[in-house]
């Protein structure tokens, strides 16, 4: 009698294989269900990312912002006739009088550029607010653009070019041969100035795109046809939006593509050898709008349709975000929205942080919003 009680112990805590199996099964269930379940979600309602808002910072309604930007951990925003600096928990650290509403403020390395343009006044000031060099030029300032060591100022009266080095001191000068001078541009790290002019000679509209080295010698130049540049983008490549066309030249202004549009262009980004065009949708219903992308060599790789008050768009390494009315929506770079966010305020400007940071400028407020 005793063996047989035994006999059914053993049977009764006897593990056989297939309970194994299915004690395998049900844990690699438990442990890939909320992967699963993501992934599910994912194909009903599509990708998505939260950014966060990390940050907001209140500023007078009574004086609209107009520009924003980030030194170091500090952040300046012009607001009204005053430069003010908020630190990273969103207090205000200094106020900075300016001295007239056509003051330009520009980040430079880790300082700052304040150039008031009608009394042709240029300061750089780091995020302490310390002067360190300033500079009066007697002359009304129409341009600024930064190289990594250099700032070329783009006098009023449209013909010369003034090449300042890092204490603001006059290194070089350019004078134009080719009518005048509407935009300049340069890529940050390279030491060329790219110069697009105008001029009537003979009762016809003439432009051209020209080279200069720092040295103020012309590099290369190019006859545009009296073709209307808007906006001038600089990398391996000189990219520019016309008001009929897209081009894209070399360094040595040598065409590598060229392509007539017939939309009007609301804004446009250029990021990693790709243009970011907002315009009037070529099909549907009027005054839609479409945000399309191409390619270094002005193919159109992407297209999606946007609401009818986009106007701006701003690409990123990993994300691009467009503006309309009081609301953005954030995509990836193939274009799927990832996350649509309500403001309340109008958005004035927006600059990436780092690649998955950004913050915004209002008219009533500044937020940044991160994924990291």
């Amino acid at each position: 009698m005793k063996r047989s009680i035994n006999n059914n112990k053993n049977k009764r805590y006897r593990i056989y294989p297939i309970e194994i199996l299915y004690l395998i099964i049900i844990s690699a269930v438990v442990f890939f269900m909320p992967v699963l379940l993501d992934s599910i979600s994912e194909s009903f309602s599509g990708p998505s990312v939260k950014m966060k808002k990390i940050l907001q910072v209140n500023i007078d309604e009574n004086t609209p912002s107009k520009e924003g930007f980030l030194i170091k951990d500090k952040l300046m925003v012009q607001s009204g006739e005053n430069l003010i600096c908020f630190n990273a928990a969103g207090e205000k650290e200094w106020s900075r009088p300016l001295k007239s509403e056509k003051t330009r403020i520009i980040k430079w390395n880790d300082f700052y550029l304040i150039s008031d343009l009608n009394a042709g006044m240029i300061a750089c000031v780091d995020s302490d607010n310390k002067v360190i060099a300033e500079r009066s030029l007697k002359r009304k300032i129409n341009q600024i653009v930064v190289s990594k060591d250099n700032i070329y100022v783009l006098m009023d009266d449209d013909k010369e070019v003034l090449i300042l080095g890092k204490d603001l001191k006059e290194t070089r000068k350019i004078k134009s041969k080719h009518g005048d001078v509407i935009k300049i541009a340069c890529d940050f790290e390279s030491s060329e100035l790219i110069l697009y002019t105008t001029s009537m000679e003979n009762n016809e509209f003439k432009s051209f795109c020209i080279v200069y080295d720092n040295k103020g010698s012309i590099i290369a130049s190019m006859d545009l046809n009296g073709a209307l540049m808007f906006e001038i983008y600089v990398d391996d490549n000189i990219v520019m939006v016309s008001d009929e066309r897209l081009y894209v030249f070399n360094r040595i202004v040598r065409p590598i593509a060229e392509f007539a549009y017939t939309s009007d262009i609301s804004d446009s980004s250029y990021h990693n050898g790709k243009l970011y065009l907002i315009s009037a949708a070529s099909e549907g219903n009027a005054g839609e709008k479409e945000l399309k992308v191409y390619d270094s060599s002005l193919n159109q790789v992407n297209v999606v349709k946007l609401a009818e008050t986009a106007n701006k768009v701003v690409a990123g390494s990993k994300y691009i975000i467009s503006a309309s009315d009081m609301r953005i929506s954030i995509m990836d770079m193939d274009l799927n929205i990832l996350q649509e966010i309500n403001l309340n305020d109008e958005v004035k400007e927006i600059q990436w942080i780092s690649d998955d940071s950004f913050f915004i400028v209002g008219e009533e407020k500044l937020i940044i919003y991160s994924n990291d």
